[in-house]
């Protein structure tokens, strides 16, 4: 059986097929420097924040370690009574800072319990 030049008249002509070829390549690289920015963005963000946890994770212990020994010594020296809510001004707590700190000492367990409120059969307690 003879085949008619006419079927395979799309293989005849191949004017634009490199501008076809070179696009189609241009959108494959595109594709993958907008993938490897993204990713090293993702990565250098997730690290940064890791930082700053440590950070504020020493930060925090510190905190405690200067409100648990200016008590220490605030017991030491006066009598108080416990109103339930406390705020203690801490002038200049360490050499190179300049300011007051404030330390506030709240009990949890005399806050209310807004879940108290309704039980669970829907109404309201009383």
């Amino acid at each position: 059986m003879k085949v008619s030049p006419a079927r395979f008249y799309f293989l005849e002509d191949r004017k634009g097929m490199a501008l076809v070829i070179t696009l189609m390549v241009l959108v494959i690289i595109t594709a993958m420097v907008v993938e490897f920015s993204y990713g090293v963005y993702t990565g250098t963000t997730s690290l940064y924040n890791w930082r700053d946890s440590q950070r504020l994770s020493i930060m925090a212990k510190s905190g405690i370690n200067v409100a648990a020994k200016y008590l220490s010594t605030m017991v030491g020296s006066q009598s108080y009574s416990y109103p339930g809510s406390m705020e203690l001004p801490v002038e200049n707590p360490f050499e190179d800072f300049k300011g007051v700190l404030t330390v506030k000492i709240e009990d949890e367990n005399s806050k209310f319990n807004v879940n108290t409120i309704i039980g669970p059969d829907g109404r309201t307690l009383t």
